[in-house]
């Protein structure tokens, strides 16, 4: 076995049991929990060497429950793994939740009204892939959300899962006039974008009623904590399954981000018959706490997709004049199932907004795959002959395009307009691996910092200053303003320098700066806190250490996605092989259980 850490906080914790396999139990369970894991593998080899767990033993010690129902004690023993009790209840609430949803779906009366609402779904729905003899993987979903009332949706950037969603919204506002819908995500920056992105969808969607227009254009999506109803000073909410919300439709973006402990209370406040609709990217990072439940749940999906027998049956009556193969191949991805959730999980694989074979969208795809070939992975992008997409690796830090990208701050630091402030902040961002030391945000903060200072754009000599873009770092319940919120300093007519915020409406708040006492400049950020964002450019500034056990693909991956149209990586050539190299891979007993319950 692997020593126990001296002095730290799960060497506390772990002396509280006097037993000494318990103890080392207790020590690695906790330290794996503040590495993101929700329960400890009793096969981890911190745990075994030369040695066998004696599981009989744990199963008779006092400090242990085989069932926690009956025996509720510190830690739970499930499928030869150690949980904290909390955490093996938070994952329990997830996966009991997921299942009354789905046996809870009223399945002929949503059919039947799908059917009934024929002509509208048709001309709503893109089915021109029927005709190119292919699936629109979009149509299935947005049918078999309909259907269900458990759905999750995953796919990369520019995949259409915000079209998916306007189209179902539209659909079920058709249906169901007076339905009641809640939209929500991890963070305000998500949750500003969902609701733009939404918004810029209605208008590409052709001939929808006026009504129905309205009905979407007043959907406003809210972080989560603000949907579930802070209660000041306590990690609980306002509502529960006591206090359930009383949405029919709740619509959660960027599940990724969403750790074990706030899903599991989102869905212990979710109706038992309401319908619940996960969006994500199975490939981005998990979230910061403890758990990777959406990527877990996705990982019951493997390969192409399967079509439940309701949905195809409703896709073979809304296109039964269709003879193409196409319809044949939605055929062949129908049948039994191996578990409740097949058919409830569908990826959107087509991306809209990238090619797959240049830029971006290829750079990603080989990342989140793999590839480490240094033929494949690094010298097709040394350079580009694209101006308007493109992903660059380089080695030499601080170049002449980094320079180049920094006329896109400049921009920012000249803006007069505080919405259009935060537009033009939006243009562009570095993301940084690590926090400290030269390759981190704190130095590349100042480095864009003394930039513009040099341009006399801004006076950065003091702990505000004007035109200083910031991002709040601890939730802020009295002003509404989250963990990630980003914010501008400016200074008022009255010499007063204010935060300005955009809030889940899409309008400016401010409020004078000594009320926000946690936050952090923000020209430069994490790639963890950029996750549920997206900027038109990006740079990526990697640590020449490969040995960082930050690094790994899925961080690399979520840092390329947030670009829209740029990214730039300067990176060593073996730090970057190194990061495609290593996998994140966090436990839980969600998956297994889920299979088995």
């Amino acid at each position: 076995m692997q020593q126990i850490e001296k002095n730290t906080i799960h060497d506390i914790f772990a002396g509280y049991f006097e037993d000494p396999l318990l103890k080392k139990i207790a020590f690695w369970v906790s330290k794996k929990l503040e590495e993101g894991n929700i329960c400890l593998d009793l096969k981890a080899p911190e745990l075994v060497d030369n040695e066998k767990i004696n599981v009989e033993y744990l199963q008779n010690n006092p400090y242990i429950s085989t069932d926690a129902r009956k025996n509720l004690q510190p830690f739970i023993l499930a499928n030869n793994k150690i949980y904290l009790q909390r955490y093996f209840y938070y994952e329990t609430i997830i996966i009991e939740k997921i299942y009354t949803l789905i046996l809870n779906s009223n399945i002929d009366r949503n059919k039947n009204l799908l059917i009934e609402n024929a002509g509208f779904v048709k001309n709503l729905l893109d089915n021109n892939d029927l005709d190119n003899n292919q699936i629109s993987w979009q149509m299935v979903a947005i049918i078999s959300a309909v259907i269900n009332n458990f759905t999750i949706i995953t796919g990369g950037p520019g995949t259409g899962k915000t079209t998916t969603i306007a189209k179902f919204l539209s659909i079920v506002f058709k249906m169901f006039p007076d339905i009641s819908i809640a939209l929500a995500a991890p963070t305000g920056k998500a949750a500003a974008r969902m609701n733009q992105s939404i918004l810029n969808t209605i208008e590409s969607i052709q001939d929808l009623d006026s009504e129905i227009i309205e009905k979407l254009n007043r959907l406003q999506t809210k972080t989560i904590h603000r949907l579930l109803g802070p209660i000041p000073n306590s990690p609980e909410f306002k509502h529960n399954s006591e206090i359930p919300l009383h949405h029919d439709i709740i619509i959660i973006d960027e599940t990724s981000m969403v750790d074990a402990a706030l899903l599991a209370k989102l869905m212990d406040a979710v109706k038992d018959d309401a319908k619940l609709i996960f969006l994500g990217d199975k490939n981005q990072l998990a979230s910061v706490e403890a758990g990777s439940i959406f990527g877990d749940i996705c990982s019951l999906h493997e390969g192409d997709n399967f079509i439940n027998k309701e949905t195809a049956d409703v896709i073979f009556e809304l296109f039964k004049e269709k003879t193409s193969p196409s319809i044949k191949l939605i055929k062949g991805l129908t049948g039994n199932k191996n578990n409740l959730l097949e058919g409830h999980i569908i990826e959107l694989k087509h991306s809209y907004r990238f090619d797959e074979n240049q830029g971006i969208g290829k750079l990603s795809k080989l990342v989140i795959g793999g590839v480490t070939a240094k033929e494949q992975i690094l010298d097709p992008f040394r350079h580009h002959n694209n101006q308007e997409e493109y992903a660059i690796i380089t080695t030499n830090y601080i170049d002449g395009r980094f320079t180049e990208m920094l006329k896109h701050y400049e921009e920012y630091a000249k803006e007069d307009d505080i919405k259009t402030a935060f537009e033009k902040l939006n243009n562009i961002i570095t993301l940084c691996a690590v926090r400290e030391g030269e390759y981190g945000f704190k130095e590349y903060n100042t480095i864009i910092e003394n930039h513009l200072k040099k341009k006399g754009l801004i006076n950065p000599d003091d702990i505000f200053y004007d035109r200083q873009p910031v991002m709040i770092t601890v939730n802020n319940y009295n002003l509404g303003v989250f963990n990630g919120d980003i914010g501008i300093i400016r200074v008022d007519e009255k010499g007063e320098k204010r935060i300005y915020f955009i809030d889940d409406e899409s309008s400016i708040k401010h409020f004078p700066v000594f009320e926000i006492n946690r936050f952090e400049t923000a020209y430069a950020m994490t790639i963890h806190k950029s996750q549920g964002s997206e900027y038109e450019n990006v740079i990526i500034i990697l640590p020449e250490d490969k040995t960082n056990q930050v690094l790994s693909r899925e961080l690399l991956y979520t840092a390329i996605t947030r670009a829209r149209k740029k990214v730039i990586i300067y990176s060593k050539d073996d730090v970057l092989l190194e990061t495609v190299k290593r996998k994140i891979n966090r436990i839980s007993g969600i998956k297994e259980r889920l299979l088995t319950r």
